[in-house]
Protein backbone atom coordinates (compact mmCIF):
# COMPACT_ATOMS: atom_id res chain seq x y z
CA UNK A 1 0.00 0.00 0.00
CA UNK A 2 3.01 2.30 0.16
CA UNK A 3 2.50 3.53 -3.40
CA UNK A 4 -0.82 5.12 -2.57
CA UNK A 5 -0.73 8.86 -1.72
CA UNK A 6 -2.72 8.17 1.42
CA UNK A 7 -3.60 10.85 3.93
CA UNK A 8 -5.05 10.40 7.39
CA UNK A 9 -8.83 10.11 7.17
CA UNK A 10 -11.22 10.75 10.08
CA UNK A 11 -13.14 7.60 10.95
CA UNK A 12 -16.23 9.80 11.41
CA UNK A 13 -15.93 10.94 7.78
CA UNK A 14 -15.87 7.35 6.53
CA UNK A 15 -18.87 6.47 8.68
CA UNK A 16 -20.71 9.58 7.52
CA UNK A 17 -20.15 8.84 3.83
CA UNK A 18 -21.22 5.20 4.30
CA UNK A 19 -24.41 6.35 6.03
CA UNK A 20 -25.24 8.70 3.13
CA UNK A 21 -24.35 6.45 0.18
CA UNK A 22 -25.95 2.98 0.20
CA UNK A 23 -23.44 1.60 -2.29
CA UNK A 24 -20.62 2.42 0.15
CA UNK A 25 -22.32 0.76 3.11
CA UNK A 26 -22.42 -2.49 1.13
CA UNK A 27 -18.62 -2.55 0.85
CA UNK A 28 -16.26 -4.02 3.41
CA UNK A 29 -14.66 -1.51 5.77
CA UNK A 30 -11.12 -1.67 4.20
CA UNK A 31 -12.43 -1.12 0.66
CA UNK A 32 -14.79 1.66 1.76
CA UNK A 33 -11.93 3.33 3.62
CA UNK A 34 -9.71 3.30 0.52
CA UNK A 35 -12.47 4.69 -1.70
CA UNK A 36 -13.49 7.43 0.75
CA UNK A 37 -9.84 8.32 1.40
CA UNK A 38 -9.39 9.06 -2.31
CA UNK A 39 -12.08 11.72 -1.89
CA UNK A 40 -10.62 13.01 1.37
CA UNK A 41 -7.10 13.27 -0.10
CA UNK A 42 -8.32 15.41 -2.98
CA UNK A 43 -10.29 17.70 -0.66
CA UNK A 44 -7.33 18.26 1.67
CA UNK A 45 -4.76 19.00 -1.00
CA UNK A 46 -6.05 18.83 -4.58
CA UNK A 47 -2.84 20.26 -6.04
CA UNK A 48 -0.79 17.39 -4.64
CA UNK A 49 -2.77 14.84 -6.68
CA UNK A 50 -3.73 17.14 -9.58
CA UNK A 51 -3.62 15.63 -13.06
CA UNK A 52 -0.80 17.02 -15.18
CA UNK A 53 -3.12 18.15 -17.97
CA UNK A 54 -6.12 19.41 -15.98
CA UNK A 55 -6.56 21.42 -12.79
CA UNK A 56 -10.06 19.93 -12.34
CA UNK A 57 -8.95 16.28 -12.25
CA UNK A 58 -6.68 14.12 -10.15
CA UNK A 59 -4.46 11.16 -10.95
CA UNK A 60 -3.95 7.79 -9.30
CA UNK A 61 -2.23 4.90 -11.05
CA UNK A 62 -4.06 1.76 -12.16
CA UNK A 63 -1.46 -0.29 -10.30
CA UNK A 64 -2.29 1.47 -7.05
CA UNK A 65 -6.06 1.07 -7.55
CA UNK A 66 -5.68 -2.60 -8.35
CA UNK A 67 -3.49 -3.08 -5.26
CA UNK A 68 -5.90 -1.28 -2.94
CA UNK A 69 -9.33 -2.04 -4.38
CA UNK A 70 -8.71 -5.38 -6.05
CA UNK A 71 -8.77 -6.58 -9.69
CA UNK A 72 -12.40 -5.44 -10.17
CA UNK A 73 -11.61 -1.81 -9.24
CA UNK A 74 -12.93 -0.54 -12.61
CA UNK A 75 -16.39 -1.97 -12.01
CA UNK A 76 -16.36 -0.72 -8.42
CA UNK A 77 -15.57 2.84 -9.55
CA UNK A 78 -18.30 2.70 -12.19
CA UNK A 79 -20.90 1.52 -9.67
CA UNK A 80 -20.15 4.14 -7.01
CA UNK A 81 -21.44 7.70 -7.53
CA UNK A 82 -18.69 9.81 -5.91
CA UNK A 83 -15.70 9.53 -8.26
CA UNK A 84 -15.92 9.86 -12.04
CA UNK A 85 -13.28 8.27 -14.22
CA UNK A 86 -12.26 9.56 -17.61
CA UNK A 87 -10.75 7.81 -20.61
CA UNK A 88 -7.95 5.31 -20.41
CA UNK A 89 -4.39 6.18 -21.36
CA UNK A 90 -4.35 7.81 -24.77
CA UNK A 91 -1.20 6.88 -26.67
CA UNK A 92 -1.67 9.68 -29.18
CA UNK A 93 -1.77 12.44 -26.59
CA UNK A 94 0.41 10.62 -24.02
CA UNK A 95 -2.24 11.31 -21.42
CA UNK A 96 -2.94 9.19 -18.36
CA UNK A 97 -6.43 8.53 -17.08
CA UNK A 98 -8.24 11.33 -15.24
CA UNK A 99 -10.48 11.17 -12.19
CA UNK A 100 -12.63 13.83 -10.59
CA UNK A 101 -15.02 14.15 -7.67
CA UNK A 102 -18.72 14.36 -8.44
CA UNK A 103 -20.91 17.17 -7.12
CA UNK A 104 -22.42 14.69 -4.67
CA UNK A 105 -19.00 13.90 -3.20
CA UNK A 106 -18.21 17.60 -2.80
CA UNK A 107 -21.59 18.44 -1.29
CA UNK A 108 -21.48 15.56 1.21
CA UNK A 109 -17.94 16.50 2.24
CA UNK A 110 -18.99 20.10 2.74
CA UNK A 111 -21.92 18.97 4.91
CA UNK A 112 -19.60 16.80 7.00
CA UNK A 113 -17.10 19.62 7.49
CA UNK A 114 -19.80 22.01 8.64
CA UNK A 115 -21.54 19.54 10.95
CA UNK A 116 -18.60 17.39 12.04
CA UNK A 117 -18.66 16.04 15.59
CA UNK A 118 -16.73 17.77 18.34
CA UNK A 119 -14.53 14.70 18.75
CA UNK A 120 -12.87 13.13 15.74
CA UNK A 121 -10.33 10.37 15.36
CA UNK A 122 -7.77 10.44 12.58
CA UNK A 123 -7.02 6.95 11.35
CA UNK A 124 -4.40 5.44 9.10
CA UNK A 125 -4.89 3.32 6.00
CA UNK A 126 -4.78 0.24 8.23
CA UNK A 127 -7.75 1.49 10.26
CA UNK A 128 -5.51 2.24 13.26
CA UNK A 129 -5.53 5.50 15.24
CA UNK A 130 -2.65 7.82 14.38
CA UNK A 131 -0.36 8.23 17.38
CA UNK A 132 0.02 11.98 17.55
CA UNK A 133 1.41 12.07 21.09
CA UNK A 134 3.40 9.49 22.95
CA UNK A 135 2.64 8.34 26.47
CA UNK A 136 5.49 10.46 27.80
CA UNK A 137 4.61 13.65 25.90
CA UNK A 138 5.23 15.04 22.41
CA UNK A 139 8.29 14.15 20.38
CA UNK A 140 10.00 16.41 17.85
CA UNK A 141 7.98 17.41 14.80
CA UNK A 142 10.79 16.15 12.55
CA UNK A 143 10.50 12.43 11.91
CA UNK A 144 13.67 10.53 12.74
CA UNK A 145 13.56 8.57 9.47
CA UNK A 146 13.67 10.11 6.01
CA UNK A 147 11.61 9.15 2.97
CA UNK A 148 14.08 6.32 2.16
CA UNK A 149 13.76 4.90 5.68
CA UNK A 150 17.25 5.99 6.75
CA UNK A 151 18.19 8.24 9.65
CA UNK A 152 17.30 11.85 8.79
CA UNK A 153 20.09 14.43 8.58
CA UNK A 154 18.04 16.93 10.59
CA UNK A 155 17.65 15.74 14.16
CA UNK A 156 17.00 19.06 15.99
CA UNK A 157 13.86 19.60 18.07
CA UNK A 158 10.68 21.39 17.01
CA UNK A 159 7.45 21.09 18.95
CA UNK A 160 4.94 18.97 17.01
CA UNK A 161 1.93 20.65 18.61
CA UNK A 162 1.12 24.04 17.05
CA UNK A 163 -1.52 26.43 18.45
CA UNK A 164 -3.72 27.95 15.75
CA UNK A 165 -6.21 30.80 15.79
CA UNK A 166 -9.56 29.03 15.41
CA UNK A 167 -11.31 32.42 15.78
CA UNK A 168 -9.41 33.79 12.80
CA UNK A 169 -10.14 30.71 10.69
CA UNK A 170 -13.88 30.89 11.49
CA UNK A 171 -13.89 34.54 10.49
CA UNK A 172 -12.05 33.80 7.25
CA UNK A 173 -14.66 31.17 6.37
CA UNK A 174 -17.42 33.65 7.14
CA UNK A 175 -15.84 36.26 4.87
CA UNK A 176 -15.24 33.85 1.98
CA UNK A 177 -18.78 32.49 2.29
CA UNK A 178 -20.21 36.01 2.00
CA UNK A 179 -20.73 38.41 -0.92
CA UNK A 180 -17.74 39.09 -3.16
CA UNK A 181 -18.07 42.86 -2.72
CA UNK A 182 -17.41 42.51 1.02
CA UNK A 183 -14.03 40.83 0.56
CA UNK A 184 -11.30 42.82 2.36
CA UNK A 185 -8.79 44.65 0.17
CA UNK A 186 -6.07 42.03 0.65
CA UNK A 187 -8.33 39.24 -0.60
CA UNK A 188 -9.79 41.34 -3.40
CA UNK A 189 -6.29 41.95 -4.76
CA UNK A 190 -5.59 38.21 -4.71
CA UNK A 191 -8.63 37.41 -6.88
CA UNK A 192 -8.59 40.41 -9.22
CA UNK A 193 -9.08 39.24 -12.80
CA UNK A 194 -10.28 35.73 -11.96
CA UNK A 195 -13.32 34.53 -13.98
CA UNK A 196 -16.47 33.93 -11.94
CA UNK A 197 -16.15 30.12 -12.01
CA UNK A 198 -12.48 30.25 -10.97
CA UNK A 199 -13.26 32.74 -8.21
CA UNK A 200 -15.85 30.39 -6.78
CA UNK A 201 -13.38 27.50 -6.93
CA UNK A 202 -10.74 29.72 -5.26
CA UNK A 203 -13.09 30.49 -2.38
CA UNK A 204 -14.35 26.92 -1.95
CA UNK A 205 -10.81 25.54 -1.79
CA UNK A 206 -9.87 27.98 0.98
CA UNK A 207 -13.06 27.30 2.91
CA UNK A 208 -12.35 23.54 2.73
CA UNK A 209 -8.76 24.00 3.90
CA UNK A 210 -9.77 26.26 6.79
CA UNK A 211 -12.41 23.75 7.88
CA UNK A 212 -9.87 20.92 7.70
CA UNK A 213 -7.59 22.78 10.10
CA UNK A 214 -10.50 23.39 12.44
CA UNK A 215 -11.34 19.70 12.21
CA UNK A 216 -7.75 18.73 13.05
CA UNK A 217 -7.84 21.13 16.01
CA UNK A 218 -10.76 19.08 17.45
CA UNK A 219 -8.73 15.86 17.47
CA UNK A 220 -9.05 14.24 20.88
CA UNK A 221 -5.31 13.46 20.97
CA UNK A 222 -4.35 17.16 20.94
CA UNK A 223 -5.06 20.10 23.18
CA UNK A 224 -8.10 22.02 21.91
CA UNK A 225 -7.00 24.69 19.46
CA UNK A 226 -3.76 22.92 18.56
CA UNK A 227 -2.81 20.82 15.56
CA UNK A 228 -0.02 18.31 15.07
CA UNK A 229 2.54 19.30 12.44
CA UNK A 230 5.21 16.79 11.46
CA UNK A 231 7.90 16.85 8.77
CA UNK A 232 9.74 14.18 6.83
CA UNK A 233 13.07 14.64 5.12
CA UNK A 234 12.96 14.02 1.37
CA UNK A 235 15.71 13.00 -1.05
CA UNK A 236 17.22 16.51 -1.34
CA UNK A 237 17.22 17.11 2.42
CA UNK A 238 14.21 19.41 2.37
CA UNK A 239 11.60 18.93 5.09
CA UNK A 240 8.07 18.36 3.80
CA UNK A 241 4.92 18.36 5.92
CA UNK A 242 3.01 15.10 6.36
CA UNK A 243 -0.76 14.64 6.69
CA UNK A 244 -2.85 17.79 7.20
CA UNK A 245 -0.16 20.45 7.17
CA UNK A 246 0.15 24.24 7.07
CA UNK A 247 2.88 23.91 4.42
CA UNK A 248 0.25 22.92 1.86
CA UNK A 249 -2.37 25.47 2.85
CA UNK A 250 -3.16 28.51 0.68
CA UNK A 251 -1.44 31.62 1.98
CA UNK A 252 -4.66 33.19 3.23
CA UNK A 253 -5.58 30.11 5.29
CA UNK A 254 -2.06 29.63 6.61
CA UNK A 255 -1.79 33.24 7.77
CA UNK A 256 -5.22 33.16 9.39
CA UNK A 257 -4.30 29.99 11.28
CA UNK A 258 -1.05 31.54 12.53
CA UNK A 259 -2.61 34.94 13.09
CA UNK A 260 -0.30 37.48 14.70
CA UNK A 261 2.86 35.37 14.30
CA UNK A 262 5.70 36.86 12.23
CA UNK A 263 6.91 35.18 9.07
CA UNK A 264 10.63 35.23 8.30
CA UNK A 265 11.58 34.62 4.66
CA UNK A 266 14.89 34.67 2.80
CA UNK A 267 14.83 37.34 0.12
CA UNK A 268 15.15 35.68 -3.33
CA UNK A 269 16.45 32.48 -1.79
CA UNK A 270 17.15 30.43 -4.94
CA UNK A 271 18.84 33.25 -6.87
CA UNK A 272 20.80 34.29 -3.76
CA UNK A 273 22.19 30.77 -3.32
CA UNK A 274 22.84 30.32 -7.04
CA UNK A 275 24.87 33.51 -7.51
CA UNK A 276 27.08 32.72 -4.50
CA UNK A 277 27.72 29.14 -5.57
CA UNK A 278 28.62 30.51 -9.01
CA UNK A 279 31.05 33.01 -7.45
CA UNK A 280 32.85 30.13 -5.72
CA UNK A 281 33.55 28.74 -9.19
CA UNK A 282 34.76 32.10 -10.50
CA UNK A 283 31.59 32.89 -12.45
CA UNK A 284 30.08 36.36 -12.60
CA UNK A 285 26.36 36.74 -13.31
CA UNK A 286 25.80 40.45 -13.95
CA UNK A 287 22.12 40.15 -14.91
CA UNK A 288 21.28 37.96 -11.92
CA UNK A 289 23.24 40.25 -9.58
CA UNK A 290 21.44 43.32 -10.94
CA UNK A 291 18.09 41.63 -10.43
CA UNK A 292 18.97 40.74 -6.84
CA UNK A 293 19.91 44.37 -6.10
CA UNK A 294 16.75 45.77 -7.71
CA UNK A 295 14.23 42.92 -7.46
CA UNK A 296 11.15 45.03 -6.69
CA UNK A 297 11.85 47.57 -9.41
CA UNK A 298 12.63 44.85 -11.94
CA UNK A 299 9.50 42.83 -11.15
CA UNK A 300 7.39 45.99 -11.39
CA UNK A 301 9.07 47.02 -14.65
CA UNK A 302 8.67 43.59 -16.25
CA UNK A 303 5.07 43.26 -15.08
CA UNK A 304 4.20 46.65 -16.58
CA UNK A 305 6.13 46.06 -19.80
CA UNK A 306 4.70 42.57 -20.41
CA UNK A 307 1.26 43.34 -18.92
CA UNK A 308 1.52 40.43 -16.48
CA UNK A 309 0.82 40.15 -12.76
CA UNK A 310 3.91 40.42 -10.55
CA UNK A 311 3.24 36.95 -9.16
CA UNK A 312 3.48 35.59 -12.73
CA UNK A 313 6.77 37.42 -13.26
CA UNK A 314 8.09 35.90 -10.04
CA UNK A 315 7.00 32.43 -11.19
CA UNK A 316 8.73 32.90 -14.55
CA UNK A 317 11.97 34.07 -12.95
CA UNK A 318 12.01 31.04 -10.66
CA UNK A 319 11.21 28.66 -13.55
CA UNK A 320 14.19 30.01 -15.49
CA UNK A 321 16.57 28.66 -12.86
CA UNK A 322 15.34 25.13 -13.50
CA UNK A 323 15.59 25.28 -17.26
CA UNK A 324 12.28 26.67 -18.49
CA UNK A 325 12.59 27.09 -22.25
CA UNK A 326 11.67 30.45 -23.79
CA UNK A 327 9.57 28.60 -26.35
CA UNK A 328 6.31 29.63 -28.00
CA UNK A 329 5.04 26.11 -28.56
CA UNK A 330 1.55 25.74 -27.16
CA UNK A 331 2.46 22.77 -24.98
CA UNK A 332 5.43 24.47 -23.29
CA UNK A 333 5.58 25.77 -19.72
CA UNK A 334 6.01 29.38 -20.81
CA UNK A 335 2.77 29.54 -22.78
CA UNK A 336 0.84 27.80 -20.01
CA UNK A 337 2.21 30.21 -17.41
CA UNK A 338 1.49 33.47 -19.27
CA UNK A 339 -1.75 32.27 -20.89
CA UNK A 340 -1.18 32.94 -24.59
CA UNK A 341 1.31 32.55 -27.44
CA UNK A 342 1.53 36.34 -27.95
CA UNK A 343 2.47 36.88 -24.31
CA UNK A 344 5.03 34.07 -24.57
CA UNK A 345 6.61 35.77 -27.58
CA UNK A 346 6.93 39.00 -25.61
CA UNK A 347 8.68 37.18 -22.77
CA UNK A 348 10.91 35.29 -25.22
CA UNK A 349 12.01 38.53 -26.90
CA UNK A 350 12.62 40.43 -23.66
CA UNK A 351 16.34 41.17 -23.25
CA UNK A 352 16.29 40.61 -19.47
CA UNK A 353 14.82 37.13 -19.80
CA UNK A 354 17.23 36.28 -22.64
CA UNK A 355 20.25 37.39 -20.64
CA UNK A 356 19.09 35.60 -17.49
CA UNK A 357 18.51 32.36 -19.36
CA UNK A 358 21.99 32.48 -20.94
CA UNK A 359 23.71 33.08 -17.59
CA UNK A 360 21.67 30.41 -15.83
CA UNK A 361 22.36 27.73 -18.46
CA UNK A 362 26.13 28.31 -18.22
CA UNK A 363 26.01 28.29 -14.41
CA UNK A 364 23.97 25.07 -14.23
CA UNK A 365 26.65 23.08 -16.07
CA UNK A 366 29.48 24.48 -13.94
CA UNK A 367 27.70 23.82 -10.62
CA UNK A 368 26.79 20.28 -11.59
CA UNK A 369 30.41 19.56 -12.47
CA UNK A 370 31.67 21.05 -9.19
CA UNK A 371 29.25 18.89 -7.15
CA UNK A 372 29.90 15.66 -9.06
CA UNK A 373 31.50 12.82 -7.15
CA UNK A 374 32.09 9.19 -8.01
CA UNK A 375 28.81 8.17 -6.35
CA UNK A 376 26.66 10.94 -7.85
CA UNK A 377 25.81 14.61 -7.42
CA UNK A 378 26.35 15.46 -3.74
CA UNK A 379 24.70 18.51 -2.14
CA UNK A 380 25.51 20.58 0.96
CA UNK A 381 24.12 18.11 3.50
CA UNK A 382 25.56 15.00 1.89
CA UNK A 383 22.49 13.82 -0.02
CA UNK A 384 23.14 12.32 -3.46
CA UNK A 385 21.35 12.09 -6.77
CA UNK A 386 22.24 9.97 -9.80
CA UNK A 387 24.46 11.40 -12.53
CA UNK A 388 21.84 10.10 -14.96
CA UNK A 389 19.19 12.50 -13.65
CA UNK A 390 18.33 15.49 -15.83
CA UNK A 391 20.40 18.65 -15.42
CA UNK A 392 17.41 20.52 -13.99
CA UNK A 393 16.90 17.84 -11.33
CA UNK A 394 20.60 17.87 -10.50
CA UNK A 395 20.59 21.66 -10.08
CA UNK A 396 17.43 21.48 -7.94
CA UNK A 397 19.18 18.88 -5.77
CA UNK A 398 22.14 21.23 -5.27
CA UNK A 399 20.09 24.35 -4.48
CA UNK A 400 17.60 22.56 -2.23
CA UNK A 401 20.47 20.97 -0.33
CA UNK A 402 21.78 24.46 0.46
CA UNK A 403 18.29 25.48 1.58
CA UNK A 404 18.17 22.44 3.87
CA UNK A 405 21.58 23.33 5.35
CA UNK A 406 20.32 26.85 6.08
CA UNK A 407 17.15 25.50 7.71
CA UNK A 408 19.24 23.25 9.95
CA UNK A 409 20.94 26.36 11.36
CA UNK A 410 17.55 28.04 11.86
CA UNK A 411 16.18 25.01 13.72
CA UNK A 412 19.26 24.74 15.93
CA UNK A 413 18.91 28.39 17.00
CA UNK A 414 15.13 28.85 17.13
CA UNK A 415 13.54 25.40 17.03
CA UNK A 416 11.42 25.71 20.21
CA UNK A 417 9.63 28.85 18.95
CA UNK A 418 9.02 27.67 15.37
CA UNK A 419 5.40 26.94 14.43
CA UNK A 420 5.92 26.35 10.70
CA UNK A 421 8.90 25.49 8.53
CA UNK A 422 8.83 26.36 4.85
CA UNK A 423 11.65 25.76 2.39
CA UNK A 424 13.00 29.32 2.43
CA UNK A 425 11.57 30.63 5.69
CA UNK A 426 9.68 29.95 8.89
CA UNK A 427 6.95 31.24 11.16
CA UNK A 428 7.65 31.74 14.85
CA UNK A 429 5.97 32.84 18.04
CA UNK A 430 9.10 34.95 18.71
CA UNK A 431 8.55 38.50 17.43
CA UNK A 432 12.08 39.64 18.35
CA UNK A 433 14.44 37.28 16.56
CA UNK A 434 17.83 38.92 15.98
CA UNK A 435 18.00 38.48 12.20
CA UNK A 436 21.55 39.86 11.91
CA UNK A 437 22.76 37.25 14.38
CA UNK A 438 20.84 34.50 12.53
CA UNK A 439 22.25 35.60 9.15
CA UNK A 440 25.80 35.69 10.59
CA UNK A 441 25.43 32.17 12.01
CA UNK A 442 24.13 30.88 8.67
CA UNK A 443 27.12 32.40 6.86
CA UNK A 444 29.50 30.97 9.46
CA UNK A 445 28.13 27.42 9.04
CA UNK A 446 27.19 27.33 5.33
CA UNK A 447 29.23 30.09 3.68
CA UNK A 448 26.03 31.53 2.19
CA UNK A 449 25.02 35.14 2.85
CA UNK A 450 21.26 35.53 3.13
CA UNK A 451 18.94 38.35 4.12
CA UNK A 452 15.69 37.66 5.94
CA UNK A 453 12.56 39.73 5.53
CA UNK A 454 10.06 39.80 8.38
CA UNK A 455 6.33 40.17 7.75
CA UNK A 456 4.48 40.92 10.97
CA UNK A 457 1.68 40.32 11.38
CA UNK A 458 1.16 39.17 7.79
CA UNK A 459 -2.46 38.22 8.39
CA UNK A 460 -3.38 41.78 9.31
CA UNK A 461 -1.80 43.09 6.10
CA UNK A 462 -3.10 40.55 3.63
CA UNK A 463 -6.40 39.52 5.19
CA UNK A 464 -7.22 42.93 6.66
CA UNK A 465 -8.41 41.21 9.84
CA UNK A 466 -8.07 42.53 13.37
CA UNK A 467 -8.66 40.77 16.67
CA UNK A 468 -10.95 42.70 18.99
CA UNK A 469 -9.54 41.48 22.28
CA UNK A 470 -12.38 42.82 24.38
CA UNK A 471 -14.86 40.61 22.53
CA UNK A 472 -12.38 37.96 21.30
CA UNK A 473 -13.90 38.09 17.83
CA UNK A 474 -12.53 39.08 14.48
CA UNK A 475 -13.77 42.16 12.72
CA UNK A 476 -13.12 43.57 9.27
CA UNK A 477 -10.76 46.52 9.29
CA UNK A 478 -12.56 49.68 8.19
CA UNK A 479 -11.43 51.47 5.02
Amino acid sequence: MSSHPFVSTPKEYVDFMRSQVPELSALSWPVALVYVSLIWANVINPKRFQHASSSNHFFVSCKTLRELLGPTYNRLLRDLPLIQQGNYYQAKNKETRKYNLTNQAKELTQIFLKTSPEQINLISKNNKPIQLRTKHGPTSAILSRNIEGNKAKTQAFIKPSVPISTTSLHRLIEILDGPDNLLPIGLREAVTGLPVNELEQWKVERIHKAELLLLAAKDTQTVSGEIIQQYQEKSTGRLYGVNIHLQYMPKEVRQAALFGQPEYDISNCQYTILVQLAAREGLKLPTVEYYLRHKRQERTRLAKKLNLHQSTIKELLLSLIFGMALSIKRDETLVKTVGSVNKAKQVRDDLTFKSLRKELRETRKVLIKSHTQRTGICNAIGKRISKNASETKQLAHILQGQEAAIQQVVIELHGPSITLLQHDGFTSTDCNIDLKKLEAEIFNKTGIKVMYECSFPQAQKNLSLLINESHTTLTLQAY
